[in-house]
């Protein structure tokens, strides 16, 4: 299957219920893995290349679901093409959104490496795992959202984007069949609105392994609870590593009470 056309199909009908044209629409979900070229102002990938292969041949799928596209201005851009260099082609991208979600993802596929080491002090290695990964990335909103500041986050605001496009949500989540769903869309002492909806559309038997990890039974798949990364308790780079340790810990956790875990 090529999922960047199955995305593509589904965009066009999604943006035509939002009543937005493409140019508003934000695309995302399976990262490109080819055509790396720099646009003017930041490198990019433009092209699938292997990632449909790539994904369904790999034990773990992860899908990252996350709140919007942080835009002040209103621009948008292709998600599946984002990449963690600099203009200069090979220093990494100090920003919140890759410290974040490269260390998490890494303790969310490689979790019983031997080999995992989650820091900061190797860029090469996290710009190259990023590049190759089998990670989806969705948005629950599809139109560019005004910038997360001073570690404020709208909780109800996820809630909005679920109600407005909930169909839509759930046939992109369906279309990857990932064995684990990251959300990083928890706030507060509240629930995750994210795990919400799927323990409502989706995987009606999650059940609360531990702290940060969920789990289906039924069909297998992991659920993973984590703040949303402009949360101020992530500004500073060992809380956002210590996070990544969480996962890693949650997931371990999970096997060694007999989890089926992928």
């Amino acid at each position: 299957m090529d999922y960047n056309n199955k995305e593509d199909e589904l965009f066009q009908k999604w943006a035509s219920f939002l009543g937005v044209t493409m140019d508003e629409f934000v695309s995302d979900g399976l990262l490109f893995h080819a055509g790396l070229k720099f646009d003017g102002l930041n490198y990019v990938r433009t092209t699938s290349g292997d990632n449909s292969f790539n994904w369904d041949s790999s034990k773990r799928r992860l899908l990252i679901i996350t709140r919007d596209q942080p835009s002040d201005d209103g621009n948008v851009w292709d998600v599946r093409g984002e990449v963690p260099l600099k203009p200069d082609g090979c220093s990494f991208k100090p920003i919140t959104m890759f410290k974040c979600l490269i260390p998490w993802s890494q303790a969310a596929l490689l979790y019983d490496s031997d080999s995992l080491t989650l820091n900061f002090g190797d860029k090469e290695q996290l710009i190259n795992f990023w590049f190759s990964a089998p990670i989806a990335r969705m948005n629950c909103g599809k139109v560019a959202g005004k910038q997360v500041k001073d570690g404020g986050c709208d909780r109800n605001k996820v809630i909005s984007y679920i109600e407005q496009s909930k169909s839509f949500i759930l046939k992109q989540i369906q279309l990857y069949d990932a064995n684990i769903i990251m959300c990083t869309t928890g706030y507060d002492s509240q629930t995750n609105p994210v795990i919400d909806f799927l323990k409502e559309m989706y995987l009606p038997d999650l059940l609360k392994v531990n702290n940060y990890l969920w789990f289906s039974v039924s069909q297998g798949k992991v659920v993973l609870d984590t703040y949303h990364f402009a949360n101020f308790e992530m500004r500073a780079d060992d809380r956002k590593i210590s996070e990544a340790n969480n996962i890693r810990d949650s997931l371990l956790d999970a096997k060694s009470k007999g989890y089926n875990i992928p």
